[in-house]
């Protein structure tokens, strides 16, 4: 079905000192099929030495129902709509420290709080055997970040990050499904033959809990790719890049919704693509 949105946004930002910003913002937005929302931003930027700056932010946002999760019925699934559903609607605060190591590396620090409230999942209710978009919980988490990034040597240059996270339904304590506690990535890009690149990432999840109350098994996926990006006065920029997802054939899996029969999906094995892009 059709329906409307009207947005405004305001922002003033201060230079309290030399080293000291203020910036605040709000933002309105209003939908036909569920109303007005009224979410405020503000950051505090502080540069206490050349090398270092504080962050305080602080943030409210909403997301609000598509019509798939308001209209979707299907009798042979047992999905009925539910057209009284509110939207979600987040808090975060977030304090981050970034320092410059070098000229060519940082190091990022980032804890965070976050509350979410009225959040959107598939109910299942075993009274009727339907299967409904509520708004079922509030949700409560925090978390730690920590990121560098930078170059290596004069050519290399790569990333590398870990991320110790946590969110879990108010009511009963209970950790929310399809979120890992741990993540692990990095990067690394290495120049090789003139515009040949190679191009390398590791990506680490632990496990998560399923709808069915299992859990999956954590994984270490690891992407190479090979990218040669030249430019010709006649073809203009031609890129073309060579990739292979999951190197090692790694088996994993994610977990699926209330609606399925199994608890986890599998994920793809070792893919490999190769893509040629020009541009004139």
């Amino acid at each position: 079905l059709p329906f409307t949105v009207v947005s405004a946004y305001a922002q003033d930002e201060q230079q309290l000192l030399s080293n000291l910003a203020l910036t605040l913002g709000v933002r309105a937005d209003h939908y036909s099929h569920v109303g007005l929302t009224i979410n405020p931003r503000a950051a505090l930027v502080y540069h206490p030495r050349s090398r270092q700056t504080f962050k305080l932010l602080y943030g409210q946002a909403f997301r609000a129902p598509g019509m798939y999760e308001l209209d979707y019925a299907d009798e042979i699934s047992g999905f009925i709509p539910n057209p009284d559903l509110r939207p979600e609607r987040i808090r975060t605060t977030e304090v981050i420290w970034e320092y410059q190591i070098t000229q060519h590396a940082q190091s990022v620090v980032s804890v965070y709080q976050h509350r979410m409230r009225r959040l959107i999942d598939q109910f299942y209710d075993e009274a009727d055997e339907t299967i409904q978009h509520r708004n079922v919980s509030h949700v409560g988490g925090c978390g730690i970040e920590i990121g560098l990034q930078g170059a290596l040597t004069a050519d290399i240059t790569g990333y590398a990050s870990y991320s110790l996270q946590r969110s879990e339904d108010e009511a009963t304590d209970v950790r929310l499904t399809n979120y890992p506690s741990h993540l692990y990535k990095a990067g690394l890009f290495v120049p090789l033959i003139g515009p040949l690149q190679l191009q390398g990432r590791l990506h680490y999840e632990s496990s998560r809990r399923t709808v069915q109350n299992t859990m999956t098994d954590d994984f270490l996926r690891t992407d190479i790719g090979l990218l040669l990006a030249t430019t010709h006065r006649l073809s203009g920029r031609v890129t073309a890049r060579l990739e292979v997802n999951n190197v090692f054939d790694v088996d994993y899996s994610a977990p699926g919704g209330v609606e399925l029969a199994q608890a986890a999906i599998q994920q793809d094995g070792r893919q490999v693509f190769l893509r040629l892009e020009i541009r004139d």
